[in-house]
């Protein structure tokens, strides 16, 4: 992340917040990459905790917008770029694969990095392989999908989650994965959302590559829920 501006009395909270951003984006990307080891080495519990890490980590990260956002269009002189590389990083690694941001990050020095994230299996591909060893029966065609396209959802992953939720006497390991799965998309939503929000609001018309908010990691573990809660009624 990187910003260019000239002197203002906003200059300073600015650089602070963006310089401090990268570390926190560093540190996630780092935990994930130990959450991917742990669940290569069927230990899910250890990758709940490692997950549960992000999820806290999250919280500075997202609250560094609070700083950005109180800069007028008036007061933010020259040009400004918000945009992390570990960012992308970070999102690949979640599963956030798009053509589009590919298109306009591949001139990036950043780049082999980036494409590195893109060429390797996302937490979700360790999740479902995890769950295939153990028994259950992920679609082969999911096991062995290209990570750099975006992921497609599936109906019989969308039937392990459920079978997960909907069990009587269920084994809490694989539960407690799915609520921290689903804590870290939140947490990352959040931030998108916090990033799309302020960039309209400080750098008004300038570029964003956040243009997608509605796009969330772990589809299946979404939908699923639905499925588990059952029908409700609405009283008026």
């Amino acid at each position: 992340m990187t910003t260019t501006t000239a002197h203002s009395p906003d200059a300073p909270g600015i650089l602070v917040a963006t310089q401090v951003s990268e570390l926190w984006w560093t540190l996630i990307a780092e935990e994930l990459r130990t959450a991917q080891e742990q669940l290569r080495a069927d230990n899910p519990s250890g990758a709940t905790q490692t997950l549960g890490r992000v999820v806290v980590h999250f919280e500075p990260l997202n609250a560094t917008w609070r700083s950005i956002a109180t800069t007028s269009p008036k007061d933010l002189f020259g040009t400004a770029t918000f945009d992390s590389w570990r960012y992308h990083y970070t999102l690949y690694v979640l599963g956030g694969a798009q053509a589009e941001h590919l298109r306009s990050l591949a001139s990036s020095r950043h780049w082999p990095q980036i494409s590195s994230a893109l060429a390797k299996p996302t937490v979700y591909d360790d999740v479902l392989a995890y769950f295939n060893r153990i028994g259950m029966r992920v679609p082969e065609h999911v096991l062995e999908r290209d990570p750099s396209v975006p992921y497609v959802p599936s109906l019989e992953v969308e039937q392990i989650w459920r079978e997960i939720y909907e069990d009587p006497y269920p084994d809490a390991t694989l539960q407690q994965l799915g609520e921290t799965l689903m804590d870290t998309a939140t947490a990352l939503t959040d931030w998108k959302c916090r990033c799309l929000m302020t960039m309209r609001r400080t750098i008004v018309e300038r570029p964003t590559s956040i243009s997608d908010t509605s796009e969330i990691s772990f589809p299946e573990l979404w939908s699923a829920r639905r499925c588990v809660t059952g029908p409700f009624d609405v009283q008026t």
